[in-house]
């Protein structure tokens, strides 16, 4: 599982430590529910594209999203869908309130690491 704010599945395997932190969910909320593996990350999407940089190794192949492709055409559609960013609650081109240049930053920098 991939998490980043204490509500995603998976979380549950640290919620202990998530309650004791300033929180920003309802109630001081959090998933109770755990799993095997828990990559925890800044924002869920960069958790995700780490799991691809590590799996390219792995495979030997880029599994990166294209340039371009990581972020603002996809954040737009669901954007046009009624979708919101998680963290401003705000329907706005924008991953976890960070804008979508530091995605495509994110994804940049993981492939150079893979070139490396």
């Amino acid at each position: 599982a991939v998490g980043d704010g204490g509500n995603e599945l998976g979380m549950g395997n640290c919620i202990s430590a998530i309650h004791e932190l300033p929180s920003v969910l309802p109630h001081g909320g959090g998933c109770v529910v755990g799993c095997d593996a828990l990559v925890v990350c800044a924002a869920s999407n960069y958790g995700c594209y780490g799991l691809l940089a590590s799996l390219s190794l792995r495979v030997g192949e880029d599994l990166l999203p294209l340039e371009g492709d990581a972020s603002a055409d996809v954040v737009r559609s669901v954007n046009d869908g009624g979708a919101v960013d998680g963290t401003t609650a705000r329907a706005e081109a924008t991953v976890d309130g960070r804008p979508l240049d530091d995605t495509e930053r994110c994804v940049r920098d993981l492939r150079s690491l893979l070139s490396a």
